[in-house]
């Protein structure tokens, strides 16, 4: 097919959905679409009507929904930065606790830059790798430590993170929840975007490991593999084909049943 008929047909309003899934996918998306199937399938087995969780970095919602609809019964917290995105996530999730605040180790107000034409890429530190053409804005807004908002007497279940690599600052500003409620995280951490915070693998490693927490590939914890060691962690960090992770508490590999693993 020419590219002018290519282009012509993708102008098409029925044909756009088709061409979508007809296109030759980048590495990444195919890496994406993998870890988004993997987290789907470790959440249906994870969460439970009256499981509680919390989601840093909701963005538009997506991880959220998927929370509220598994366990409708729970009590659930989502934190968003950017101002529209938050109060779209309060209009559209009532049920859940919805704070317009960016997460990390100290509490106050900070610049956050917001990636306006792609505001998944927004963050606290303004990432070295985004394109030229980048629309970026700096506003100012709350900053939280999650141990200063989660009761003392409530539980949490399930976290997930996507801070763009301000991950071990939101860890160190949790650590008493953590501790204390010993939940599953699924999270994000990935070569590049963590230097910006000072920060780089080693680091998360052994933040999580003392809080009582081993790191599994998605796909290994669904089949009751081992937990990566600092090593092994580090290693498949730089490969660059991984960069969704689950934190389980320690000793969670011999605890699951026969059913779980499949």
């Amino acid at each position: 097919m020419s590219v002018r008929l290519r282009n012509a047909v993708k102008k098409l309003p029925f044909a756009r959905a088709i061409w979508g899934k007809l296109r030759r996918k980048a590495k990444w998306e195919l890496i994406d679409l993998r870890d988004q199937k993997h987290t789907q399938q470790i959440l249906d087995r994870l969460m439970k009507p009256d499981t509680n969780a919390i989601d840093i970095g909701a963005n538009q919602g997506n991880f959220l929904e998927t929370i509220v609809k598994l366990s409708p019964n729970g009590k659930h917290y989502a934190f968003e930065p950017v101002p529209k995105l938050a109060q779209y996530l309060k209009a559209k999730y009532p049920q859940a606790t919805v704070l317009n605040a960016a997460v990390s180790d100290t509490a106050g107000e900070t610049e956050f830059h917001v990636v306006e034409n792609n505001p998944a890429l927004s963050g606290i530190a303004e990432r070295t790798d985004l394109s030229p053409t980048d629309v970026i804005q700096k506003i100012k807004v709350p900053m939280v430590k999650l141990d200063d908002i989660i009761p003392k007497t409530e539980k949490i279940d399930l976290v997930k993170i996507d801070v763009e690599g301000a991950e071990l600052n939101v860890f160190r500003g949790a650590s008493e929840t953590i501790k204390r409620s010993r939940p599953h995280i699924i999270f994000e951490h990935g070569l590049g975007p963590a230097s910006c915070y000072q920060s780089n693998s080693e680091l998360v490693y052994d933040e999580l490991a003392a809080l009582g927490l081993e790191i599994y590939r998605l796909a290994d914890f669904l089949v009751n593999r081992p937990p990566l060691d600092r090593g092994g962690f580090c290693d498949l960090v730089n490969t660059t084909e991984y960069w969704n992770w689950i934190a389980a508490p320690n000793g969670w590999d011999k605890q699951v049943s026969a059913g779980f693993a499949q």
